[in-house]
């Protein structure tokens, strides 16, 4: 918390709002996988992608490399967790794959 307050005073205004825009896409994102909606998280990184494209365009060339490697390195943290909890939510899917599958091998030997 306090190093986001100690960036927060460097950074200007419009720092200020993308790093918040991009911020409620980790959010999204990692809503999306917590309840596996897939769909939801798929349209949300062609939404962060879209957002990326637009902001980088309109940015002055002084301000783009300090605020692009910023959003890079805050992205690439946020993907980190994020695909952790893919990881996570994918282990959960295969252990109920199993059990399914377990649970259908025995109620077909129950029915022979």
């Amino acid at each position: 918390m306090q190093y986001q307050k100690c960036i927060n005073s460097i950074m200007s205004k419009e720092e200020a709002i993308i790093m918040k825009i991009f911020s409620s896409y980790a959010e999204k994102i990692q809503l999306a996988i917590f309840e596996g909606s897939w769909e939801d998280l798929n349209d949300t990184l062609k939404q962060r992608q879209a957002k990326l494209e637009i902001i980088f365009s309109e940015l002055s060339s002084s301000d783009k490399d300090d605020i692009l490697l910023f959003l890079i390195k805050k992205i690439q943290k946020e993907d980190g967790i994020s695909l952790q909890l893919i990881k996570t939510k994918k282990l959960e899917l295969e252990k109920q794959y199993l059990s399914l599958k377990q649970g259908r091998k025995s109620l077909k030997a129950y029915q022979s």
